[in-house]
């Protein structure tokens, strides 16, 4: 787990108004014939609230698992390896439940609330969320900012985001690709893309590119540090990799299968920007919500900081 400080983490968006975002999943799943089943570690039934609000909820709803106790956790099957507030637990019971019911879908949320219970680890306002559809499996991980229930609404808001996201994408053309964070001294490198790219325009983002076929996840990082900013490479300390989530745009046609890096440098880099972008900032994780960024930018840093699987270390055995 890296170091960090809880305040200088950027903070997950407020993901809309839940009653509406409710009835736009139960309309797509009602459309789509998609059959769901929830898993709420710590929200205690306010998803499943919501989904049953609607009438005709059976057509699509198959029911809930509430599992508070780390023992009911274990009782579903849950990877506790990493803790009860983990993207292997969150995973691992929406995988078992799945099993259970036989839904075509899977929501699963493992959070801390508060006011209590937060660690220098894993603060309150951390969020895991899972999606297992016959589709494929993908986590998400947040931080909300607030009392207990705000941040509550804000767990509640992003797992009927994510669901939707996520069904979205069924048919859309995927494409995968690379985003690394350069971070030194406690801030990151973003960068203003040009008008020359072929997405979001005039948006802030970091290095990315796509991966090429028969290209690892990596060799793609470490070819787009070179290309857009010219880094070099003997400058990263810590290379850490996180699994991929997804974004799904409907205007673009494209369902983004994103892996998240984080370079953490030596040295302070002298910065040489290629024709993707037109301007460069070293900026707080923190402040991230202050830029108009590519969508759902800040939660490839989360997951590298909350869920880093690969580490690799510049210059020494790791």
């Amino acid at each position: 787990m890296h170091s960090f400080s809880p305040s200088n983490l950027p903070q997950s968006p407020d993901f809309g108004d839940i009653k509406k975002l409710a009835k736009k999943f139960f309309e797509i799943l009602k459309e789509k014939k998609i059959k769901c089943a929830v898993v709420e570690c710590s929200t205690g039934g306010s998803i499943s609230s919501e989904i049953v609000k609607n009438i005709g909820a059976s057509q699509i709803f198959l029911g809930a698992f509430l599992p508070y106790s780390n023992e009911l956790k274990s009782f579903l099957s849950a990877d506790l390896s990493d803790g009860a507030v983990s993207e292997k637990c969150a995973l691992s019971l929406a995988r078992k439940v799945k099993d259970i019911t036989n839904a075509d879908l899977v929501i699963s949320e493992t959070s801390i609330l508060g006011p209590k219970g937060g660690t220098e680890t894993k603060p309150v306002g951390l969020s895991f969320l899972a999606i297992a559809s016959n589709k494929g499996e993908f986590s998400f991980v947040n931080f909300f900012r607030g009392n207990r229930e705000k941040i509550m609404k804000y767990v509640v808001s992003s797992a009927f985001f994510f669901a939707i996201n996520h069904i979205l994408g069924w048919n859309l053309q995927t494409r995968k690709v690379a985003s690394t964070f350069i971070e030194y001294k406690g801030k990151i490198l973003i960068l203003k893309r040009s008008r020359k790219v072929g997405s979001y325009r005039g948006k802030w983002g970091v290095v990315s590119g796509h991966i090429e076929e028969g290209e690892t996840e990596e060799e793609t990082s470490l070819k787009e540090l070179k290309e857009e900013i010219g880094l070099d490479i003997n400058l990263i300390k810590e290379l850490t990799k996180s699994s991929p989530f997804e974004l799904s745009d409907i205007k673009l046609g494209i369902r983004w299968e994103i892996t998240p890096f984080r370079a953490v440098l030596k040295t302070k880099p002298n910065i040489k920007i290629d024709w993707e972008h037109v301007k460069y900032l070293w900026i707080k994780p923190s402040e991230l919500s202050k830029f108009k960024t590519a969508p759902l930018l800040y939660q490839g840093y989360l997951k590298n900081i909350f869920n880093p699987y690969d580490t690799k270390i510049f210059g020494t055995q790791i």
